[in-house]
């Protein structure tokens, strides 16, 4: 995922120019390995750009891709600093499955330790490894496993970021297809169980933390001869080594037990985070991220006057922008608080904080707190920060205006096509009474062009969206048989809301017949309601036509014993998109279970 890579890979065709789910536009061929390529791809409805991970096809059968799904489901909700994104999984056109995540500007850890000719310090190697057990940390807390953590999947951006990449997809790799899939070098860096194939736990994580430290301290990787740290590295000791033995332990066990644990191991090695500047230290430039978006052009007044000779030096916007991300990152402390959403954020360092901004997740309005001097003001206040919030500002104008260029051509060529199938209809219809056919027709050439724009983001499949469910809390009452029976008639006659069905008399015999109080999982009701939420979006593509907003749709469900829906609750929209909402749910069967019913929270978005 980085420029390297990028042109190391010149020449090869593939599917460049291509137009993959619907969205992303590829642009070049970064890598290729065992388990498929990597593909730089630019987002046509953000305008961001992607690394776009195409799987072999084949790679993964149908269990693997609901686990894939299911994977990466979970960690697209992580959020942090050392983790890379992941945005969404889908499938092309011919069926093969790809992975959408953070495009990196940098280079992987391996390349780095490959271009490093001398040793790498202590306290350089054991920073990076506790920005990596930071990540894990993160992940392990949310009850997700890296699973096949290798030099490959850490990486050093360009803001001398240390970041974790490919959560969901490695872990799903190494279940479904096995570890031999990944390359006979990438495997070494597994965990023997993995490697044998039990599916990856926590202490896998920490047996891959073992294998970077190995490479960083010895410049080996776990496929030579094992050489101790104490023997090939001048700061190294033996004590040193029983830490590195006790991550790479055969037994599981005999591991550290969290990557917090290991990081208490290590620091009495580790330097504070102000004393390592990982892009100084590794000649990692930082030049990308601001060059790679518009700069806010000089005022008249400043431009020299004719015969004016400039002085030498950084004297551009451009110039002035990267000179000055230079000067904020000098000092690596994390002093600067960002307020949004009501929540303080934070503390961040000047990098940081500069990266956040270019990406547009600190805004210019959101309260900037400095926590050396106590200072507050908005980021687009701060003098040493507004110019890269101008920077963002420019480059989102820009990304909007190409955005919409491409929509125009899009919605110009489907005119086009919609007139030549016209032609074609009136000529097979005519003698059939097409003449009432157009009086009724009802639609505007606009509306039929948002239907179509609606198809092809969420019912050609070439697109993969999905929800997430948790089950609601069990409340209502219980009575004899004769009044749940009238409630039972109730239901028949019409449809009841999650309120209604939840507080209907529940007959105690309903409990013993079906066994118990078992209930379906969170991940069992969103597995149901995922196979069926293509079912959902002619309601939402109505609900858009009415001119109505959508972003994220929640359904309370009511679930009977026997899996049927008893009733249901839309939260967002117009009555008549909560009644076609209501509809379709209700026609959805669930597995049965134990307890008389249940309730559960869908939700979707609509993007």
């Amino acid at each position: 995922m980085s420029a390297n890579s990028v042109a190391n890979s010149e020449g090869k065709t593939g599917p460049i120019g291509r137009l993959i789910g619907g969205r992303f536009a590829v642009k070049s061929e970064v890598s290729e390995d065992p388990t498929g390529i990597v593909l730089s791809a630019v987002d046509e409805k953000t305008g961001k750009r992607v690394a776009l991970r195409l799987l072999a096809k084949g790679l993964l059968g149908q269990a693997g891709m609901s686990m894939l799904r299911e994977e990466c489901r979970k960690a697209a909700a992580l959020s942090h600093v050392h983790i890379a994104d992941t945005y969404g999984v889908g499938t092309d056109a011919s069926g093969t499955p790809f992975v959408a995540s953070e495009w990196i500007e940098g280079q992987t850890l391996g390349q780095l330790a490959e271009q490093r000719r001398e040793h790498i310090s202590l306290e350089v190697s054991f920073e990076i490894i506790s920005r990596v057990c930071d990540a894990l940390h993160c992940a392990h807390a949310a009850g997700i496993t890296h699973g096949a953590l290798r030099p490959s999947s850490v990486w050093l951006d360009s803001l001398g970021q240390i970041k974790v990449s490919d959560f969901g997809v490695s872990h799903t790799v190494v279940r479904s297809a096995g570890a031999a899939s990944l390359g006979q070098i990438e495997q070494s860096y597994l965990a023997p169980e993995v490697r044998a194939g039990d599916a990856p736990r926590l202490p896998a994580d920490i047996f891959g933390l073992g294998t970077l430290m190995y490479l960083l301290l010895t410049g080996r990787s776990p496929t030579e001869r094992f050489m101790p740290p104490s023997q090939v590295h001048p700061e190294a000791s033996e004590t040193l080594d029983q830490v590195l033995v006790a991550c790479l332990a055969a037994n599981p066990e005999a591991r550290f037990s969290s990557p917090e644990e290991l990081r208490t191991a290590l620091h009495p090695w580790m330097a504070t985070q102000s004393k390592v500047d990982f892009a100084a230290e590794f000649g990692v430039s930082d030049d990308e991220s601001v060059s790679s978006v518009p700069n806010p052009k000089p005022k008249k007044a400043d431009a020299p006057s004719s015969g004016t000779t400039r002085n030498s030096g950084p004297s551009s916007p451009e110039a002035d922008l990267k000179a000055l991300a230079k000067s904020i990152s000098e000092d690596g402390s994390p002093r600067w608080m960002i307020a949004k959403d009501r929540l303080d954020h934070g503390p961040f360092s000047g990098r940081e904080l500069v990266k956040m901004i270019l990406s547009g997740e600190v805004r210019a309005e959101h309260g900037l707190t400095n926590m050396d001097t106590g200072a507050r003001q908005t980021v687009g206040e701060a003098a040493d920060f507004r110019g890269f919030v101008e920077q963002f500002r420019l480059s989102s104008a820009a990304q909007a205006q190409q955005a919409a260029l491409v929509s125009a051509e899009r919605k110009e060529r489907r005119s086009k096509f919609a007139i030549v199938v016209g032609a074609s209809v009136v000529l097979a219809l005519f003698g059939a009474g097409i003449f009432r056919y157009v009086l009724t027709r009802g639609e505007s050439e606009e509306t039929a062009l948002a239907r179509n724009d609606q198809a092809a983001l969420y019912e050609s499949g070439e697109v993969e969206i999905t929800g997430n469910a948790n089950v609601l809390p069990t409340s209502g009452r219980r009575g004899q048989g004769k009044r749940a029976s009238r409630q039972g008639t109730r239901r028949k006659k019409g449809r009841l809301s999650y309120e209604e069905a939840m507080n209907e008399v529940v007959e105690f015999g309903d409990v013993t017949k079906s066994g118990g109080g078992g209930q379906l999982s969170g991940a069992q009701v969103s597995s149901v309601m995922n196979r069926h939420i293509n079912s959902l979006f002619s309601c939402v593509g109505q609900e858009l036509r009415r001119g109505k907003q959508l972003s994220n749709v929640q359904i309370d469900l009511a679930i009977a014993s026997d899996g049927s829906v008893l009733g249901a609750s839309p939260r967002q929209g117009s009555p008549a998109f909560k009644s076609c909402i209501s509809a379709k749910v209700q026609s959805i069967r669930f597995p049965s279970f134990g307890a008389p019913r249940m309730g559960a929270r869908y939700g979707f978005s609509v993007q």
